[in-house]
């Protein structure tokens, strides 16, 4: 049917169309942008680890056996959340 209304209407359809010179920019551009969004989609999962030493530092003595412990359980509780937020 759209061979009809192309031989009808010439140069109405093909104003439409894009060049592939165009589409393959767009194709370009989306695939970017995908791979910032899935860049800063890693990121954030990282952010507590790249803090937990300073957190660590503030938060309980230098000499405090179970600190390790509690750093931990703060990213037990960060995935969780993260998890939960997520849905």
């Amino acid at each position: 049917m759209d061979w009809c209304l192309q031989s009808a209407v010439p140069g109405v359809f093909g104003a439409v169309q894009m060049s592939n010179a165009a589409s393959r920019t767009g194709a370009r551009v989306s695939l970017g942008l995908l791979l910032a969004l899935n860049l800063f989609n890693f990121i954030d999962r990282y952010v507590l680890a790249a803090v937990e030493p300073s957190i660590r530092a503030t938060f309980f003595a230098p000499n405090d056996p179970n600190a390790m412990w509690w750093s931990g359980t703060l990213g037990t509780a960060f995935v969780v959340s993260y998890m939960l937020s997520a849905r």
